[in-house]
């Protein structure tokens, strides 16, 4: 029996989920005896599109697009509801925004993280107290200063129009093309070791070689060793050079073939995107290679081993799978995205030959177990104090095996240690680790520190509690010796001198000791000279991305802060290149001392003797009354977007300021 179809349900039916035949009253409503009662009009849905004017504002100029934001009525009219707007707590720009037509994600790992925490304690805590269910981007917003291109790429349509036609391979001299395959094997090699070093020689002279099928390796592979000297070139005065390599091989990407030779390719070319100041595009490519890499079964072992060539394949297969592990974790790591090996069992996976690789493997470990146990959970800053001392000793782990297999001291870097990129590699690594481990801590301290400020000057102050102190001391000490040992150490090694990715770590370590006196005025004296000190070693870089932007933000924030920028050299956009064109020794600027000026600084900060761990217990402590916030002392502390998850129903403050860790 055909029944004939109603405009509109009554309230009741649509409650009940029963079928309404839209009488007044409804047939239904008159056997339950209950109250019918219809709609005015038809909910009329309409869909989520977005309106021409969001396409409009990403072609304005950054500081034309809050008027934008303002004049048109349209978009108002579409602002998410209030109760959505705390959803996205590591979503920059998900919610229409003078950016909102880019999905700008960004994780509390991130530096980007750290740069929102600088920028709102500079240059928000000082102005009116705004209310949180406000649209807070007005202005500039979170491209204040200028660095969002670094952390998310260019628009789509400035990568459309920055597309030209195909690009023809154009090979550098061979001896240039030798000395920049010489380079890739002195540096980045040693992450991406899937092929032997003799190779990339023999895959040399066949890109040179005029006579067609005169060479036996496939073309992915001469591909390869184009993105070799392509990632070189980033650190040398060739970089534009570096820049036409890139692009022709992207350009033939499409004509590969699926096999393992792509796989390594990908990853070269990531590695070339990380050192050309495009972190974002080597997110998705590296995570686009290792879903197709797992696809594939590259993971699984293979234990059947027939021949020497079946044996050099293996060890191929096993290295690659090793590189692409610890570069998909190791780039979501510091660029705060998710990662989609996180979950990824590597009991199963095969062994990698290479020590260094192995090592690898264990701080990529690490590094999604600083993740799940700090970042993800959301508890009071005490528990989370203690998931950070419990991954303290897989930490120790880490120490322990690099003393034993390279002769290291991880947390304090020595003159005496070898030289090279493997150790310039674990070191770095192995302090960025415990910086962000720890920085959470200093953001929290630094917006306990604020709120104290803005209290009425006849409250006295509570005494921070020791264990958050203790978690500050050890995430600055990291910091310290990430700045002292790429100044000091490292910079005298002119191939270790100019990698990029030592720029990342620098600013970000730099950028906490700028919020560190920001947040705490005591520190300036303090933190300034190191902060010149990282600032004087990124004028000397090569030119460009992201040393440029680095040392752009970093002079603002110090104008702002009313600090001293440097000498006359630091207010040039950028310095002449080291190795072309030295600094002159009349110059005003202070010189780079060798290594020795590491143990001639003064280290106001408390460190921890050399020989015992940061992650050694504690001892007790007396509980001091002093520490328990008085009862008319109250706080109004908005941790939400602190830099990790803290539930702030679960702070007792009482218990904050007495908290003792055992």
């Amino acid at each position: 029996m055909l029944r004939k179809k109603i405009s509109k349900a009554c309230q009741e039916c649509r409650a009940r989920k029963v079928r309404c035949d839209g009488l007044n009253p409804c047939s239904p409503c008159q056997q339950r005896n209950t109250a019918c009662l219809f709609r005015e009009r038809a909910r009329v849905r309409r869909g989520t599109t977005d309106s021409p004017s969001d396409q409009k504002l990403e072609q304005q100029p950054g500081d034309e697009l809050a008027v934008v934001e303002l004049q048109n009525p349209e978009r108002q009219r579409h602002q998410p509801s209030d109760v959505y707007k705390d959803v996205h707590k590591s979503v920059s720009a998900r919610q229409r925004s003078p950016s909102g037509s880019v999905e700008l994600y960004y994780g509390p790992t991130s530096d980007f993280s750290l740069l929102q925490h600088l920028y709102h304690t500079l240059y928000l805590s000082s102005a009116c107290e705004h209310d949180r269910n406000q649209q807070e981007e007005v202005g500039q917003g979170l491209d204040f200063f200028r660095v969002r291109h670094i952390f998310f790429g260019q628009s789509a349509m400035q990568s459309a129009a920055g597309t030209a036609g195909p690009v023809h391979r154009s090979l550098p001299p061979p001896h240039i093309a030798h000395t920049l395959l010489n380079q890739f094997l002195a540096t980045h090699y040693n992450i991406v070791p899937f092929f032997p070093k003799t190779r990339y020689d023999l895959l040399l002279k066949a890109l040179y070689t005029t006579e067609q099928g005169t060479t036996h390796f496939s073309e992915v592979q001469q591909y390869i060793c184009i993105m070799a000297m392509a990632t070189a070139a980033a650190n040398t005065e060739h970089f534009e050079l570096g820049t036409g390599l890139a692009e022709y091989v992207e350009g033939q990407r499409s004509k590969m073939q699926a096999c393992m030779a792509v796989a390594d390719c990908q990853e070269v070319y990531a590695m070339y995107n990380l050192e050309y100041a495009q972190s974002n595009i080597a997110y998705m490519i590296i995570g686009d290679t290792s879903r197709k890499a797992f696809a594939a079964g590259l993971h699984r072992q293979q234990q059947n081993h027939l021949n020497d060539d079946d044996s050099l394949e293996t060890m191929e297969r096993q290295h690659t799978f090793s590189s692409l592990y610890f570069m998909e974790i190791w780039i979501s790591f510091y660029l705060g995205r998710p990662s989609m090996l996180e979950y990824f069992n590597t009991s199963q996976a095969p062994r990698p030959q290479d020590i260094f690789l192995s090592a690898l493997i264990q701080f990529a470990t690490v590094m999604m177990k600083i993740v799940h146990q700090v970042y993800r959970p959301q508890a009071a800053p005490s528990v989370l104090w203690s998931c950070a001392m419990a991954v303290g000793k897989d930490m120790d782990a880490l120490r322990a095996r690099a003393r034993t297999d390279f002769g290291l001291e991880l947390d304090a870097p020595r003159s005496s240690d070898p030289r090279g990129m493997r150790p310039v590699v674990l070191i770095t690594l192995y302090n960025f680790m415990t910086f962000l481990l720890f920085r959470p801590f200093v953001i929290i301290r630094g917006k306990v520190q604020t709120d104290i400020s803005k209290q009425p000057g006849h409250q006295p102050a509570p005494e921070l509690p020791p264990w958050l102190n203790n978690a500050c001391v050890n995430c600055l000490n990291a910091a310290r010796t990430i700045i002292r040992y790429i100044c000091e150490i490292a910079a005298d090694d002119p191939l270790l001198r100019e990698l990029r990715f030592n720029c990342f770590y620098l600013e970000n370590c730099l950028f906490l000791l700028l919020y560190d006196m920001a947040s705490n005025p005591e520190n300036r004296t303090v933190n300034s000279p190191l902060v010149h000190q990282g600032l004087q070693f990124l004028t000397r870089m090569r030119p460009g991305d992201p040393v440029c932007s680095s040392i752009a933000t970093i002079r603002r924030i110090l104008h702002h802060m009313n600090l001293d920028v440097g000498a006359e050299e630091l207010t040039l956009p950028h310095a002449p290149h080291p190795l072309h064109a030295p600094v002159s020794s009349s110059s005003n600027v202070p010189q780079l001392q060798p290594s020795s000026q590491l143990e001639e600084l003064t280290d106001p900060i408390p460190r921890y003797p050399r020989g015992s761990s940061a992650w050694a217990e504690q001892p007790q402590q007396a509980l001091d009354p002093r520490l328990g916030a008085s009862d008319d002392f109250q706080f109004d502390l908005d941790l939400s977007a602190a830099d990790f998850n803290v539930d702030i129903t679960a702070i007792d403050w009482d218990t904050f300021f007495s908290y003792v860790p055992s």
